[in-house]
């Protein structure tokens, strides 16, 4: 690889692994010969065609079907589909080669031109806000693929990771049927092949002896879907669930850990950020100085200790230290009742008003928290639960005044780009997941500035939009995650990377 693209990996990346609170892997060796694994996860997966998702617990179903071209481990990038990749000196351009041991689960070998196909389908689908910037990919020859970009791209090796390879046959045989829940359409190169789906239940895979990456230790895996966390506790702590994809409440976490258990948490470090967002189209929201109002209004280590028991990081943007593009000059707004309370007044609402805030079971009580902090200046909220599944949709259309999530969208800031620029009424695909409807011109050619290959160039351009934000107030960013999984003790869990992104066939008993 060049110089630049090596120091641009050294500037985007950090040293990660699952480990405990004392830096330890925290994994006990086990020599147990179990080959089968219980997983469960909150929601369903909504397809099985990677380049129609987003959403983490749909990722995480497509890696067991489909393969990246690279991955995070252990801090690195390594190659999976990629044998090896150099990006251009102006970084306008990316040369892959193509590991064409890999084959199909129909059999077929992995070909070049099915790199490119992904490639040039997926940037005109949802999976395409992963990877922004790409202008084409053309097949160079039987193991050569150049991905070419609109503009200076230092940060795309570090957005693939979120990048899945179909095989161009069968999606061109199968047509708008791709992927499509129960068609039995979807064919990938990934470590598992599906058995079977009971919708809202679970989800069986049974792994590939043929895998290119060696066939994997667990042979069988079942996802269950369990949408409250008290009962996928109790199913760990009665052994009817081997590992648990997401958070436990941070009540729950403190227990196990106090207790003697049979089971492990496991932490690791994290980029996705919690945060208040608002529609910035809708009244009182289309109001700058309303949106300040409630960034002063907040107290966000309240927010941490009440809603996660203390088990978090004070966000100050959204994105920390782990995403290329941050800096420690940048400020978030402190807690000031009397200054939001005076932009109320300046706004023309000196006696507050009603609105709702709307988010799913995860993020209840941090709206609990925040719904009494608005109160304080007048602002009287209700907090409305939302099913999982339906919600990111339905803020995408901008049916929500006031939300409460969080977002991660990888290792380098211009991945921001689709969640901060200005939506297109011509291109879809312009501001696609701009869930805020928030628009600002000079935000917007910041983010266009950020795309030359000089390093420190691109630094200032994102501290000034993060620096704009912050005024701006589309979104209060809350706190960033300490992330966790749960499992069994005598499961040995491979490295989790800052995305929360695990491979099954990394695991073992």
């Amino acid at each position: 690889m060049k110089k630049g693209f090596l120091l641009l990996l050294i500037l985007a990346l950090i040293f990660l692994t699952a480990c405990g609170k004392d830096g330890s892997t925290n994994q006990p060796t086990n020599t147990d010969s179990r080959d089968t694994l219980v997983v469960a996860q909150p929601a369903d997966v909504s397809s099985f065609d990677p380049h129609n998702v987003t959403s983490q617990f749909d990722i995480s179903i497509m890696r067991l079907i489909y393969d990246p071209l690279v991955r995070e481990k252990n801090g690195d990038i390594v190659g999976v589909l990629a044998k090896s990749w150099e990006m251009a000196e102006d970084a306008m351009s990316c040369r892959f080669e193509i590991n064409t041991d890999a084959k199909f689960s129909n059999g077929d070998s992995l070909l070049a031109s099915d790199v490119a196909f992904s490639f040039n389908r997926a940037v005109k689908m949802p999976a395409g806000q992963l990877i922004p910037g790409i202008k084409d990919a053309i097949v160079e020859d039987d193991t050569h693929v150049v991905v070419n970009f609109v503009a200076p791209n230092q940060g795309f090796i570090p957005s693939l990771i979120g990048f899945y390879v179909v095989q161009e046959k069968s999606v061109i045989d199968a047509g708008d049927m791709y992927g499509v829940l129960d068609s039995d359409t979807q064919v990938g190169t990934g470590p598992y092949v599906l058995v079977e789906r009971k919708p809202g239940e679970n989800i069986v895979f049974k792994a590939r002896e043929d895998y290119f990456g060696g066939s994997p230790k667990i042979k069988n895996v079942t996802y269950k879907i369990i949408a409250d966390s008290n009962t996928a506790y109790l199913g760990l702590q009665n052994e009817e669930i081997d590992f648990y994809a997401t958070d436990l409440p941070s009540s729950t976490i403190k227990q196990i850990e106090s207790s003697d258990s049979n089971l492990q948490v496991i932490f690791f470090p994290s980029r996705p950020v919690t945060f208040v967002g608002m529609q910035c189209t809708q009244a009182p929201f289309d109001n700058k100085k309303v949106r300040q109002a409630v960034a002063y209004a907040i107290d966000k280590q309240e927010v941490i200790d009440l809603a996660q028991d203390g088990i978090g990081d004070l966000a100050h943007s959204v994105w920390n230290e782990l995403t290329f593009g941050y800096s420690e000059d940048v400020k978030g707004n402190e807690q000031n009742i009397e200054k939001a309370k005076q932009l109320l007044t300046d706004a023309g609402y000196p006696t507050g008003f009603s609105t709702s805030i709307s988010t799913i079971s995860k993020f209840q009580k941090e709206a609990e928290v925040v719904q009494g902090q608005l109160a304080k200046i007048g602002i009287e909220t209700k907090v409305e639960l939302v099913d999982e599944t339906a919600f990111v949709p339905d803020i995408m259309q901008g049916k929500y005044n006031i939300n409460c999530l969080s977002i991660s969208m990888g290792g380098d800031a211009a991945a921001f780009e689709g969640v901060f620029q200005t939506k297109s009424s011509d291109d879809p695909s312009v501001g696609a997941v701009n869930m805020f409807f928030y628009s600002n011109p000079q935000v917007d050619q910041l983010f266009k500035d950020a795309k030359v290959p000089d390093q420190n160039e691109r630094l200032e351009k994102f501290k000034q939009i993060a620096t704009i934000l912050n005024e701006d107030v589309p979104l209060v960013p809350l706190y960033f995650q300490r992330n966790s999984f749960t499992a069994a003790k005598g499961l040995t869990v491979g490295p989790i990377d800052a995305t929360g992104q695990y491979f099954i066939n990394d695991f073992s008993w």
